[in-house]
């Protein structure tokens, strides 16, 4: 996974669309970063790519995997993992699963000890800032940073879009702080974006209820009608 172009076999690898329709009944969107539309800090123009197994293979070779190679993926309880390894495989990534309860897993990750992982994070406030700080920072738990960064990802110039933005008041400079740190943590490819899955909710007749970007259930807003 040193080699970038191995990271970009695996994202080439991945078709997105067919994912969210196999994996969760086409509740979800394919995506080409850590957030989704709607989230503040969102970046339009960072798309997902579009499926190509002939160029993943043809970078799979010139890194020196013609026949591709073995891997384990790891995964929590309940993840379908199965539909990210079948795809894989179409492109010589032969992936093995290994499943794990979260408090093995979370601890594992915690230590460095997992090479391949699939898993999701969310911005719970409605805005990248919570994933750009806490699981794309250079680790320093000191001041807040990196405290899910389990892949050791560190890239100075990201780090420095992202705690300016911290230090910047909301509005379009902070916005754009944070689409480009997004921007270079996506071009490096350390992680691979697959879908924004959707929260379905259910509300009976005569009660009026809009959900939340940051997914907080207040019974302030659920109103009677």
């Amino acid at each position: 996974f040193r080699d970038r172009r191995v990271r970009e076999a695996i994202d080439l690898a991945i078709d997105r669309a067919d994912f969210v329709a196999r994996a969760h009944h086409g509740l979800g969107q394919p995506v080409g970063q850590l957030v989704a539309a709607g989230v503040f800090g969102y970046a339009d123009d960072l798309k997902p790519p579009a499926r190509d197994l002939a160029r993943a293979r043809r970078l799979l070779a010139e890194a020196g995997f013609p026949d591709g190679f073995d891997v384990v993926l790891e995964h929590r309880s309940g993840r379908r993992a199965d539909v990210v390894a079948a795809q894989l495989a179409e492109a010589g990534i032969r992936v093995r699963l290994r499943e794990s309860l979260w408090p093995d897993l979370h601890g594992r990750l915690r230590r460095g000890e997992v090479a391949f992982y699939f898993g999701g994070v969310v911005a719970q406030t409605g805005e990248s800032s919570d994933v750009l700080d806490g699981f794309v920072h250079t680790r320093d738990e000191a001041r807040g940073y990196g405290v899910t960064n389990h892949s050791r990802y560190s890239n100075p110039k990201v780090d420095a879009l992202i705690e300016a933005a911290g230090t910047t008041p909301g509005g379009i400079r902070r916005r754009d702080l944070l689409q480009e740190a997004m921007r270079l943590a996506m071009a490096d490819l350390e992680f691979i974006p697959i879908a924004g899955l959707y929260d379905v909710y259910g509300v009976r007749d005569g009660i009026r209820f809009t959900p939340r970007l940051d997914l907080k259930l207040l019974g302030r807003e659920i109103v009677r009608e």
